[in-house]
């Protein structure tokens, strides 16, 4: 089912804090660190955090205990699917840990699919009769038009969809184009842990029915929104992602994030809040879910997408919060 696939990319999109979607919070006040997550357990002051910068390839940060050692990667995504990089720093990483985590996944159950079928509310398909073009203005039905062909697509695949619900799609569709990961290059992370024989699991896994109550968080004005974001993006999506992608190989965490700044607004996400809370919690979790790493003894290694991980307010200012001394670089 498309529909079904394009909800499993958004999701991807939400938990990489990718391009059309993201949101920058302001940053807090350097006397004023932003507080742990209520959900995160205490972690001992005495842990360290440092940069690891002996050998090339993707920035890595360290927390070490005095039974843990916890690696972080920062990810980012979308990349191109042949993004070339160093990988001997994340193999070093990987080298005896006891496990990978990744970034969270999605579930369906009977009732979403029951919910994305009848759609009772005309939530996220048009009834019979009205379609997506006819309700776009002039402009932004131009606009649209020619994102949708610059993907291979004929406009009138979308007409049946609400806007919100073709912004996903058509962002998805543009990936798939330009062949890029929505995942960045987290595939190739995973191979890598395969070959060091280190078990991947998932931090947790969200249902599509908490997406679809998400989306359904804002009114009309906000598919218009998030449409116009994404028809804006589709263009210049493979440059960025390119850049993006290269400033991450090469472990250039202000250049990604300076590449990210280009394409992210909180448009969409004022427009919807839902989508915000469900990132919000995502980020909770990934702090519960470090906290409780800590406290297991030997090697784990963490990705996680690195705006969440850099950002004001972000886990390794929780960290920090927390009387971590993270050194090596400013947030």
């Amino acid at each position: 089912m498309p529909f079904i696939r394009y909800l499993r990319r958004a999701l991807v999109i939400l938990a990489l804090a990718g391009p059309a979607w993201g949101q920058t919070p302001p940053a807090a006040p350097a006397s004023d660190p932003a507080p742990a997550t209520d959900a995160a357990a205490p972690i001992d002051p005495d842990h360290e955090i440092q940069i690891i910068a002996h050998l090339p390839g993707p920035a890595l940060w360290r927390v070490a205990t005095p039974k843990s050692e916890l690696w972080i990667i920062g990810m980012t995504g979308p990349a191109p699917k042949r993004l070339d990089w160093d990988t001997r720093r994340i193999d070093a990483a990987l080298d005896g840990a006891r496990e990978l985590v990744i970034p969270p996944g999605a579930s369906i159950n009977l009732f979403d699919i029951a919910g994305l079928l009848l759609d009772p509310a005309h939530r996220y398909h048009y009834p019979g009769g009205q379609t997506l073009r006819a309700a776009l203005s002039p402009d932004a039905r131009t606009k649209f038009e020619e994102a949708a062909r610059s993907v291979g697509q004929d406009p009138a695949h979308y007409d049946h969809w609400r806007p919100i619900v073709t912004a996903i799609a058509l962002l998805a569709d543009a990936q798939k184009h330009d062949a890029l990961n929505p995942e960045g290059p987290q595939k190739t992370l995973m191979h890598l842990a395969a070959a060091h024989h280190v078990p991947t699991r998932r931090l947790t896994n969200y249902s599509l029915g908490e997406l679809l109550k998400a989306l359904g968080s804002g009114g009309p004005q906000a598919g218009d929104t998030c449409l116009d974001l994404v028809t804006d993006l589709t263009p210049r999506l493979p440059d960025l992602s390119a850049r993006m992608g290269a400033a991450w190989a090469r472990g250039d965490v202000d250049a990604t994030r300076a590449v990210r700044a280009e394409i992210t607004s909180d448009r969409c996400f004022t427009a919807t809040p839902g989508l915000q809370q469900l990132q919000d919690r995502m980020t909770a979790d990934w702090a519960r879910g470090l906290a409780q790493t800590l406290q297991k003894p030997g090697k784990t290694v963490l990705a996680i997408d690195m705006e969440s991980l850099t950002r004001a307010g972000g886990l390794l200012e929780q960290l920090r919060a927390q009387g971590l001394d993270v050194t090596g670089r400013a947030y």
